[in-house]
């Protein structure tokens, strides 16, 4: 009901739904992250923000004002940055420098015994011996 009777923010929807399955192509993590924070840490910080305002004290009244205002100050800044100061593209870089750690790591013993075969491959092509038996022979001569 939200989205649907304007014709125009039925996008919206979507374009978000796109941007997070680009996201979660990039790092696999990303979704537990984005529970996470939307579901668990965003509430909280919301929900202890506005007991601040439901206290009978003036003091609590006047920090709830000024965490809204660094709160507010501190989105408009990260969307600012976001959007036109390269955090976007630095994010995305790190996100994609993360996933092919993750993928590396995880392929590395398979690597390792490919490596291992074409190097006994290659010592048995050029029939040169195995580096145990040169270093055995520098340690008795």
């Amino acid at each position: 009901l939200i989205w649907y009777p304007l014709p125009f923010t039925r996008k919206i929807p979507l374009n978000m739904a796109r941007a997070l399955g680009k996201t979660t192509r990039i790092w696999k993590g990303f979704p537990i992250v984005y529970i996470l924070v939307i579901f668990l840490l965003l509430p909280l910080l919301l929900f202890g923000l506005s007991s601040l305002f439901e206290q009978d004290s003036k003091g609590y009244t006047v920090l709830g004002a000024f965490l809204c205002i660094i709160l507010g100050a501190l989105i408009i800044w990260t969307i600012y940055r976001w959007h036109k100061g390269g955090l976007k593209e630095s994010v995305m870089t790190s996100f994609e420098k993360r996933q092919k750690r993750k993928v590396a790591s995880e392929n590395l013993p398979e690597d390792m015994d490919y490596v291992k075969a074409e190097l006994v491959r290659l010592r048995e092509h050029t029939g040169l011996s195995d580096p145990e038996t040169t270093e055995d022979d520098d340690v008795e001569a």
